[in-house]
């Protein structure tokens, strides 16, 4: 195997990490949810609004319903409005905060482990 296509040798655990769906959810969700505030301060709406799809189906509303604006409220310091839509919003976007900096820390860890590597790799006579 050349040493442009050798695989890092890390763990089945690490490996799998970073292949499951979730990461990248976490890592897009905070990210969008923020644009989405700003959009709402710079020019008035939201750049998306997403129908709920338990409203659609049940015609009752869901637990989640306001979520998306109520965090977007929150983002920009409307702790009032943000409580009125959805009370949870604070909770949820504590948690989305502490999984999104989770996510980021062991993408930094793979990303440091594998230019570690390949330092060694490269420096092998």
């Amino acid at each position: 195997m050349s040493e442009s296509t050798e695989r890092l040798p890390l763990s089945p655990r690490i490996r799998e990490t970073f292949h499951q769906p979730d990461a990248l959810l976490l890592l897009t969700l905070a990210p969008a949810t923020l644009l989405n505030a700003f959009s709402t301060l710079r020019f008035g709406h939201a750049i998306f609004n997403p129908p709920c799809l338990i409203t659609l189906l049940t015609g009752h509303p869901c637990p989640g319903c306001g979520l998306t604006r109520a965090i977007s409220q929150l983002w920009l310091g409307h702790f009032r409005e943000a409580i009125l839509l959805n009370p949870l919003s604070p909770l949820v976007l504590s948690l989305l905060l502490v999984l999104f900096a989770h996510q980021l820390g062991r993408l930094v860890i793979y990303q440091r482990k594998l230019l570690t590597h390949q330092t060694a790799t490269n420096l092998r006579p």
